[in-house]
């Protein structure tokens, strides 16, 4: 409980990930209270390889919250959709999720999730809310 992470920015590699970012382990030990939640603030994760890196930056999921009463503030998941030469293909950088939530209570400021080959967000607990979503 009372877990802060802030001013982050993670980066997938060519090794695929389940996810980027993981949040608890789904077991009430791991989460935080309503009197000490886990916070989250600025955090930047991504999927990325320039054209030219020997191998792609591939994950499942960018950010995994499997706890309890956590308040994220301010996220950006972004799946690149260009570089500085020009736009990927789909198949380039794959990534299917930018957000998932199993967590009871999770609060969102600010969410940004874009650009992902399957669901952006998949929202599995209970009580949690949103403010402010861009896709």
């Amino acid at each position: 409980a009372g877990v802060r992470m802030a001013g982050v920015l993670v980066q997938a590699g060519p090794l695929r990930s389940r996810a980027l970012v993981v949040v608890g382990d789904g077991s009430p030990s791991s989460s935080g209270t309503a009197d000490a939640p886990i916070l989250l603030h600025d955090c930047f994760v991504r999927v990325y390889a320039e054209r030219t890196a020997p191998q792609p930056a591939v994950a499942t999921t960018m950010l995994w919250v499997r706890a309890d009463h956590v308040v994220v503030d301010h996220a950006w998941l972004w799946r690149a959709d260009h570089d500085s030469t020009a736009h990927f293909t789909d198949g380039e950088n794959p990534v299917q999720h930018a957000l998932e939530v199993d967590g009871r209570f999770v609060t969102v400021y600010g969410l940004f999730a874009e650009h992902t080959l399957g669901d952006l967000t998949r929202w599995r607990g209970e009580d949690g809310a949103v403010f402010l979503y861009q896709s």
